[in-house]
């Protein structure tokens, strides 16, 4: 059976929890979208290089049908 994509506001809203005080736990959200709690880090962290330059946000960004720097400015850090 082929896995369902996520879309981009499903990744923003796991990738927003921290925000709200929402108690979570980030290998937890980050295994949920396919990704290591380390990208995760430099995600929330806004180190948007780091972020592009990671393998793993290019199959993340491809696992939700958009390119990888959209993602990351339009999905990612507008949700924090």
């Amino acid at each position: 059976m082929e896995k369902r994509r996520l879309s981009p506001s499903e990744i923003g809203l796991y990738l927003s929890f921290h925000r709200n005080d929402f108690d979570w736990n980030k290998s937890d959200v980050a295994e949920s979208v396919g990704i290591t709690p380390t990208l995760l880090n430099r995600i929330i962290m806004g180190n948007a290089a780091a972020a592009l330059n990671d393998a793993e946000l290019v199959s993340l960004a491809r696992a939700a049908g958009i390119a990888e720097d959209y993602f990351v400015r339009e999905h990612v850090f507008r949700t924090l």
